[in-house]
């Protein structure tokens, strides 16, 4: 993105923050409202940054303190969202993928929505590949020929014999494109793992329940 884009970006994510705030029955004044914005769009780089109360408070967002019995509700709720959306399974690209693989698929929900009567989910594929730098040369030994002794009259092999061996031929030239991907493989050293999300989308779960 050049200099042009971000500085869009940037401009629009303000405007984005205030036209939220401004959608408050009790607006804030603009200092305040400057403040919040300021915070939260330039002085917090990431997203996965937790706001507490009290740095909420700093901020200048209106913080109310529920009384006990409706805080442990509250908190019963986020450790279904946290189950729900796997919060504590941290993604380790090397960890999900198998070793015999290079690439792998697995569903996630990354936000939901929900009211008394409908759960909407925003969920869709993860999909982790594995980057490798095939070496110049791969090494790769493969013999599949065979041959009766110099003795032996092939006329003389049962013919149920030269259907068993021919068998396991065909059976080998089958596997021959396995066993050569799996041996430029395990030579191509592992450059980086690339990640993607794919068929994002908002989704009715409400049948699952949290």
């Amino acid at each position: 993105m050049d200099a042009w884009g971000i500085y869009r970006t940037h401009t629009h994510i303000r405007m984005v923050a205030q036209r939220m705030l401004s959608c408050r029955s009790k607006r804030f004044d603009e200092q305040t409202m400057t403040r919040i914005t300021e915070t939260l769009a330039e002085k917090i780089y990431s997203h996965g940054h937790a706001i507490c109360r009290d740095e909420a408070k700093d901020i200048g967002l209106p913080v109310k303190i529920p009384p006990p019995e409706l805080e442990s509700v509250l908190w019963q709720l986020f450790e279904k969202y946290e189950t729900l959306l796997h919060l504590k399974d941290p993604i380790d690209p090397q960890v999900p993928v198998p070793s015999a693989e290079d690439e792998h698929r697995m569903q996630l929900i990354l936000a939901t929505i929900e009211s008394e009567s409908i759960t909407s989910a925003f969920s869709g594929t993860l999909v982790l590949r594995r980057i490798r730098k095939t070496p110049q040369q791969v090494n790769i030994n493969l013999n599949v020929g065979v041959s009766l002794p110099p003795n032996v009259d092939p006329k003389s092999v049962p013919d149920d014999i030269r259907a068993a061996i021919q068998e396991v031929l065909q059976k080998i030239q089958a596997d021959a494109p396995k066993w050569v991907k799996e041996q430029t493989q395990k030579q191509s050293a592992i450059e980086r793992v690339e990640a993607r999300f794919e068929c994002g989308a908002w989704r009715d779960i409400t049948e699952q329940g949290t």
